[in-house]
């Protein structure tokens, strides 16, 4: 689950169909369904559907609380690394 808070946390534009798939694992008809309940965060733009990556990263983290204090601990940490490197 970190590493999908992780690699959520690496883009930077709308997420498409196949990101999601790619990201989480499941299969499209699986991420469809999820959208399309409201169960998972998505938007529809011009017939198609989008996913805010900074969304279904909080998305995640309200699922598993532990997993989003653990990615906040590592961002922190990688700042810290990068201020001590300067």
């Amino acid at each position: 689950m970190f590493n999908i808070i992780t690699k959520l946390n690496s883009y930077d534009r709308p997420l498409k169909v196949e990101d999601v798939v790619d990201v989480f694992g499941l299969s499209k008809t699986t991420v469809y369904r999820l959208s399309e309940s409201g169960q998972m965060p998505s938007a529809m733009l011009g017939g198609s559907r989008i996913y805010d990556p900074s969304t279904l990263a909080m998305w995640v983290a309200s699922k598993e609380p532990r997993i989003a204090k653990a990615a906040r601990q590592l961002e922190k940490e990688k700042e810290d690394a990068k201020e001590k490197s300067i």
